[in-house]
């Protein structure tokens, strides 16, 4: 693994303070949520990375464990385990504090989402969908899901697996514990509805761009190039996939990045296995403190978005923020504004139904390995 995905990596270890865990055995340490995104180094001398993944409704937090194989160079010969665990944050104890060969992205509300990448040479970068209410105990206290439903089984590339098993357990290893944490939140639903892209390959090329594939909960699907797609890339605006009993839609929310100045527009999508249809449209003018029309920001599962402007309640009538906000000021107060002033890099953002937005980011210009995290209750503004 380069240092660039090293660090990137590294900017996701947010702990909580060493001193909290002075009075703790090394047993009770690594199984503690609150210590996710630490490295540990098993005695067998390998890796064993943990991180955190999402809260549901309920309060069922969900993360996972991988554990690797160092390089002298510091990258990563290969991913020789996943476990998972979710973690119930009201009476404090674990559902499920082991369960085997899955990396859990996504907690949802009845189901999870979950990863997992083939050791047995078969090249396979899978995605399933497991019912919460399908795990089962095994006689070692560790958990199983037989109820778990494989989805996506792509190919990640054709090298063999002593050529390339280490390019590609990196390649998971990156995106599971950078990408996903911050991305697949916006992109499933509580019923377990996923959008999951497609891992290029030497034999698995497309002439208009890379492909992609809608899961939905009733067991259809929908493949399309990422390109024609709406939403086309991770940074491509604010976004939020929603669900309300078997109809999905997908807000989207962007400006043209190639000026400023420009309009933004704010449309909603019915998502199905006929593709993308456009519902409703809405043009938005507000100009934020930096002069130039807002930049949407997040979306909830509501509908309610997040600008630089301020917070609009409604998504489709967000013309004008229901409470103001100077979000550039607010993230200058924080020291979260990059060097010249300009806007932080944001390599996540999150907004959740009660109103709480949450950044993760560096400032512009600060130095790898290095993280900022930003909350606010946007309706006590």
């Amino acid at each position: 693994m380069d240092n660039k995905i090293k660090y990137a990596v590294a900017m996701f270890a947010v702990t909580l303070p060493t001193c909290s865990f002075a009075a703790l055995d090394d047993y009770v340490l690594r199984r503690l949520p609150a210590s996710v995104g630490n490295e540990f180094v098993n005695p067998a001398g390998n890796v064993r990375q943990f991180v955190p993944t999402s809260v549901n409704d309920s309060g069922l937090l969900a993360g996972f464990r991988l554990t690797h194989v160092p390089e002298s160079d510091g990258g990563s010969a290969g991913v020789v385990g996943e476990l998972s665990y979710i973690y119930d944050l009201n009476s404090r104890s674990y559902v499920a504090k082991v369960i085997n060969d899955i990396s859990i992205v996504y907690m949802g509300g009845d189901s999870y989402i979950g990863k997992r990448l083939t050791r047995d040479g078969s090249n396979r970068w899978q995605t399933l969908r497991c019912p919460i209410s399908g795990l089962v105990q095994n006689q070692n206290e560790t958990w199983d899901n037989p109820g778990c439903q494989l989805i996506d089984n792509d190919l990640i590339d054709d090298f063999t697996v002593l050529e390339n098993f280490g390019f590609r357990s990196e390649l998971y290893q990156f995106a599971n514990t950078t990408t996903l944490p911050t991305f697949i939140g916006n992109v499933a639903t509580d019923q377990g509805s996923v959008f999951v892209a497609d891992i290029p390959d030497q034999q698995d090329t497309h002439p208009n761009g890379d492909e992609a594939s809608f899961y939905f909960s009733d067991g259809t699907s929908y493949k399309f190039v990422i390109n024609d797609a709406p939403v086309s890339s991770l940074t491509d605006g604010a976004y939020r996939l929603v669900q309300s009993g078997s109809e999905v839609k997908l807000l989207s929310a962007k400006h043209d990045v190639s000026s400023q100045a420009n309009p933004a527009f704010y449309r909603t999508y019915t998502v199905s296995s006929s593709g993308f249809e456009l519902d409703a449209e809405t043009y938005v003018g507000t100009i934020d403190s930096s002069g130039y029309v807002s930049t949407p920001l997040a979306i909830s599962v509501q509908g309610s978005v997040i600008n630089t402007a301020g917070y609009c309640a409604d998504f489709d009538s967000c013309s004008s923020p229901s409470i103001g906000i100077d979000m550039w000021e607010e993230f200058s107060s924080i020291n979260f504004t990059g060097s010249s002033g300009s806007a932080p890099d944001i390599m996540g953002s999150f907004l959740g139904t009660n109103g709480v937005y949450s950044v993760l980011g560096c400032e512009q210009g600060d130095q790898a390995p290095c993280v900022k995290a930003y909350v606010m209750d946007v309706n006590d503004g």
